[in-house]
């Protein structure tokens, strides 16, 4: 695994196996989302920008996410949600995850 790939989703084979990779020497952060059926390995604190709600991968989840917590919650405490690091999770947090996933594709 090169760092390239760091933070960013490994797909699992279809019969639960993962893809083989080495991992260097140090303290790793895996999130195994079974649903999406990837491993992303991150060094701690280089977790994927955009991704919310932890599930390694920065969709529209994550978008709804922030809305639901801006509508709803009234606390600017979101964690992931303050994007540009401002300290309040508001529309241009927003506005940057949709970047994120736009600069993507």
């Amino acid at each position: 695994m090169s760092d390239a790939n760091l933070g960013q989703p490994l797909p699992l084979g279809d019969d639960g196996t993962s893809t083989a990779f080495k991992i260097g020497a140090g303290t790793w952060q895996l999130t195994l989302n079974l649903a999406a059926r990837t491993l992303v390995v991150a060094k701690p604190g280089e977790a994927l920008k955009g991704d919310v709600n932890g599930d390694g991968r920065v969709d529209i989840d994550d978008v709804n996410l922030i809305i639901n917590h801006i509508l709803h919650s009234g606390q600017n405490q979101l964690a992931g949600g303050d994007m540009n690091g401002d300290g309040r999770v508001d529309i241009d947090d927003v506005n940057l995850v949709i970047n994120v996933i736009l600069n993507k594709q």
